[in-house]
Parts: structure tokens; sequence; C-alpha cells
């Protein structure tokens, strides 16, 4: 038994011999100058050749988007899963908002029917369809359907948000 175990300990140290033994190749080095985009944080004066000023600002649909802002609204609860699931976590005594306009802190949000917009500096992004909010208790509530799966969002108080 012990011979097997010698002649198996060599087999390893061999093999462990052979890895090492053989040239590792490292990556050729890069060709040229290697350039990156994007700055860490928006220049304020970015302008085109005419002097106009160039938005940085990030735009488009984004779900997420009153999450994405916590100095204007500070998301407290999420619940998603199916319809029911999602639509029992409504807070009672919710009043449905439908073309209202919102003003907190450095954000805008204008909500419509069935989606919102929020404006922050160069950003413009939008909550799609179909997006209810309602309010309970000065909490502002997003409630988003995504196929057969919902999902409802609870922010804190609000200030100006009735």
């Amino acid at each position: 038994m012990l011979r097997y175990f010698a002649l198996s300990a060599a087999l390893v140290l061999a093999a462990i011999l052979v890895l090492l033994a053989v040239p590792r190749f490292e990556s050729p080095p890069p060709r040229g100058p290697q350039y990156h985009g994007g700055r860490a944080t928006p220049s304020a004066g970015a302008a085109d050749a005419g002097g106009r000023r160039v938005s940085e600002g990030v735009t488009g649909a984004a779900p997420w988007a009153l999450s994405a802002v916590p100095e204007c609204f500070h998301e407290t609860a999420s619940f998603a899963g199916p319809p029911a699931f999602a639509r029992a976590h409504l807070p009672p005594g919710g009043r449905r908002l439908r073309d209202v306009r919102y003003t907190v802190a450095d954000c805008t949000l204008r909500i419509f029917v069935d989606s919102a917009e929020l404006r922050r500096g160069d950003d413009d992004l939008r909550v799609p369809a179909p997006s209810r909010f309602y309010v309970a208790g000065g909490r502002l509530v997003l409630d988003q359907q995504f196929g057969q799966r919902e999902e409802v969002r609870i922010y804190a108080a609000v200030p100006g948000i009735r």
C-alpha cells in the first residue's frame, strides 16, 4: 500500500514540475495609444465647435428612475412578483395620481395617466407605461407591470406630495 502512495505522490510531483517548466506566454503589449471614453463626473462647461452647450445627461426609458435619485425620492420598500402579490402591498387608502407635476429638491417629476418623466439637470428619464402612481399618507407609490410580473415600489414621505 505504501508503494502505491509513493508512486502516486511521485506522479503528482512530476506533473507539477512539468507544468512549472513549460514557458508561460504573456499577452503582447497593446499597439498604439489606448483611450477610454467618458468622465468620472460630467463637465459643466462642455461645448461643441459652435460654442453651444452639449448635453452629457442620461436619457431613455428607466423603470427604476425614481430609485436612481435618492436625494429626491428615497425608496423604502419594493415588492415584485405575480400581480396579486404585488398589489397586496399597495398601501390602503392610496389616491391615484394623474397629470400632475412635482418638484422635489432638484428633480422634476411629471406624472401622466400611465407613465412619468423625471428630469434632473441634463438627465431625462421616462418611467414607461404601464405605470401607475399613488399617494398614501404622503408616501409616493409606483405600481408597474412587466407582462405577468408586477412591481410595487414605495418611497418615503415626499414634501409637497399630498
